[in-house]
């Protein structure tokens, strides 16, 4: 894990907010997700990027754990 940014008004992490465009074929999909598991549509989101990035890094074609 890399080191976290810290606030200059907190000792907390900072975070960032990201603006998408999604197709009306993956938003479609996001609302289903977001029914599914009892979620807002931004907390689905973050947990669906947030889960992508863990498991795919910096190289998205190849899982991290795969050669």
């Amino acid at each position: 894990m890399s080191d976290a940014v810290l606030s200059p008004k907190s000792s907390s992490p900072k975070g960032t907010h990201v603006n998408v465009k999604l197709s009306g074929k993956h938003n479609d999909i996001l609302e289903h997700s977001t029914a599914h598991n009892r979620r807002t549509k931004r907390a689905e989101a973050q947990a669906r990027l947030e889960h992508h990035l863990e498991l795919f890094g910096v190289n998205w074609e190849v899982p991290k754990d795969k050669p």
